[in-house]
């Protein structure tokens, strides 16, 4: 049964044996399937317990990231705003506008970044939080000796 608690969409799934609470916009497509899939159910009359795979839940916190992170520099959400059924519809369904179009002004290791951790297989995205944590290192001091090496061209033009 979908109940939305203020922003919030809480579905209790029998079939998952958990409750899954929170704001549809933030929440991985595998999340949403299992959502889907335990309402086809409950409204079949149907006893049957689909969607028991468990739920990679720190891979689907590492998408909630992605989300965050596209809603920072862009402005706005990835699949929009809309009613609980229409989002987990785009979600599932849509591919979300790519952030280079919206905020070209980032680089490309930082919109692939974000595409990695907004990727719509859990499998695609990083594995852990460590690895994503090792590529922000790894894009953040890229940018470093990248900025620091055309600050030093442009301070030796000025002399």
């Amino acid at each position: 049964m979908a109940v939305r608690q203020g922003d919030a969409l809480r579905v209790d799934s029998e079939a998952a044996r958990q409750p899954h609470a929170g704001t549809p916009e933030w929440m991985a497509p595998e999340v949403m399937q299992r959502i889907r899939a335990s309402m086809q159910l409950r409204e079949s009359g149907s006893d049957a317990a689909g969607g028991t795979e468990s739920l990679d839940r720190l891979r689907c916190d590492l998408y909630s990231l992605g989300v965050v992170l596209y809603r920072m520099l862009s402005g706005g959400l990835p699949h929009g705003a809309g009613s609980p059924a229409r989002t987990i519809e785009r979600i599932l369904t849509e591919e979300p506008t790519p952030l280079r179009e919206i905020a070209p002004e980032f680089s490309r290791d930082v919109h692939e970044f974000i595409e990695t951790l907004m990727a719509r297989e859990p499998s695609d995205r990083f594995p852990d939080a460590r690895a994503a944590v090792n590529e922000i290192d790894r894009i953040v001091e890229w940018n470093r000796s990248h900025v620091g090496a055309v600050q030093d061209h442009l301070a030796g033009e000025d002399a």
